[in-house]
Order: C-alpha cells, then structure tokens, then sequence
C-alpha cells in the first residue's frame, strides 16, 4: 500500500477501534474463482494492482463477508450502520461495500467480470456489474452517495460533511 494511503487506513482503525482489520495480499489470497484473470499483469503495475483489487474484493467478500473500503478512502465518522443486512453499495461505486458472507449479487458480479473481457481495461466496468448485479437484489442496500463520497472528483464539497461517513481522496 502506498504510504500515502496509510493515514487513510489508519482513519478508519481510529473511528471504528472495535472492528476486525484485514490486510488481504497475494500471500494471504485464496484461490479464486477469477484466479486466471487475477494472475494476469497488464502493461502498468497500477493497472495491475487495480484490476486485482477490483477481481479480488467481490470475492473475499463473498466468502467471508464484511466492509471493503478502498485505500483512497479516509472514515470521517464512526459507522453506525446495520452492518446486518444482507448487503449495501453506493451506486455508480465499487470504493465501498459492505455485505454478509454468500451474498448471491456478490457472486453475481464475480461471474460477470469473468464473461467480461472487457473488464481488464476498464476499471468503472466493476461498478457497472455491481450495480447491475444488484438490480435484481430488492434486500440490498443502495446507499446514499453523499455518505461516502461528499467531494466531487475536483475537490469541491458537494454534501454537509458532518452526515458523511466517509470521503474518497481523487
């Protein structure tokens, strides 16, 4: 992880101290259902890294369950969401998501990446399988945006700060 992105990380420890941390890498990984395309190593090591991330995070939470955040993202506030629903995104996003274990429109968007070649150069094609996948998934949470991302990509406070949970660094 970039040190950059380690006081971001270190927010979240700080806002939610009784939470589990994961720090998921290529060593801790299981194998996946996406293992081929998880394998593959584009010609840019940030590509790379991304399209890992974005092959990865569907998966572990599919199996385990749980929050996934991106490294960009820094907790503004204590999350005092209902973590028990069955799962929640923010449209239009794949930064954050939160689901139980199993959840069905996680593996829907597993096994749409993976019919979808298009996908290893396309970054925002994750957020269009997610959000596609949980159209058909009335028990999933859409969340909204200004909780998670109350910046616009040029900086710009677009949503009151102290409803937001968290915000993404562009």
């Amino acid at each position: 992880m970039s040190k950059s992105y380690q006081h971001y990380t270190e927010s979240w420890r700080e806002k939610n101290p009784d939470w589990q941390y994961i720090r998921w890498s290529e060593q801790t990984m299981f194998p996946m259902y996406n293992q081929e395309m998880f394998m593959w190593t584009l010609d840019d090591p940030v590509r790379t890294n991304t399209l890992r991330s974005t092959l990865a995070r569907f998966e572990i939470l599919h199996r385990y369950g749980g929050l996934w955040f991106d490294p960009q993202m820094e907790c503004l506030n204590p999350f005092d969401l209902d973590l028990s629903v069955k799962g929640f995104i923010v449209p239009e996003s794949a930064s954050v998501i939160g689901a139980q274990a199993n959840a069905d429109f996680l593996w829907e968007t597993v096994v749409r990446l993976k019919q979808d070649k298009h996908a290893l150069n396309n970054d925002s094609l994750a957020a269009w399988h997610l959000y596609h996948a949980v159209l058909s998934h009335d028990e999933v949470v859409k969340m909204p945006v200004c909780k998670f991302f109350p910046h616009d990509t040029k900086g710009n406070v677009r949503c009151d700060l102290s409803q937001a949970l968290t915000t993404y660094h562009w």
